[in-house]
């Protein structure tokens, strides 16, 4: 089945770097001209919109990913996570029922039920067990 999804995925102008290496849901919807880069898991509820880019060993799950995104490596979207167009989720970032809007970043941060919207930086300097959230509304 995954010689299938990956064959088809290739045949809709999908860039699978390393199409061994990548599992798909048989739900995946791609936009146009999406690169997978190796080892992503992508599970069921997963859309993937034109342009965006998924590192390696990042692993998604019934989330929306906008235009021209960039995700991982090592990122984990769980349920419920949407990112906006030009959203860029950084090295070894979690999320779970985040909306991340419209060029916003995040980096090493897990982030929960959050609304963010751009410019809107988030990061932690280490991970750690502790959980770290924050949003910011900023005014010009």
């Amino acid at each position: 089945m995954q010689a299938r999804l990956r064959k088809a995925a290739l045949d809709a102008g999908v860039t699978l770097i390393a199409p061994e290496t990548v599992y798909l849901a048989a739900d995946t919807m791609f936009g146009n001209d999406v690169t997978i880069e190796p080892f992503v898991v992508i599970g069921p509820g997963v859309s993937i919109a034109d342009g965006a880019v998924i590192h390696s060993f990042s692993h998604i799950v019934q989330a929306s990913i906008g235009k021209n995104t960039s995700v991982g490596p090592y990122a984990r979207l769980r349920p419920g996570t949407s990112l906006g167009d030009g959203a860029k989720i950084g090295n070894f970032v979690e999320t779970k029922a985040a909306t991340i809007e419209a060029g916003a970043k995040v980096n090493l941060s897990p982030m929960s039920a959050t609304p963010m919207s751009a410019p809107t930086p988030i990061s932690a300097p280490a991970p750690s067990p502790a959980t770290m959230t924050a949003s910011s509304s900023t005014r010009r």
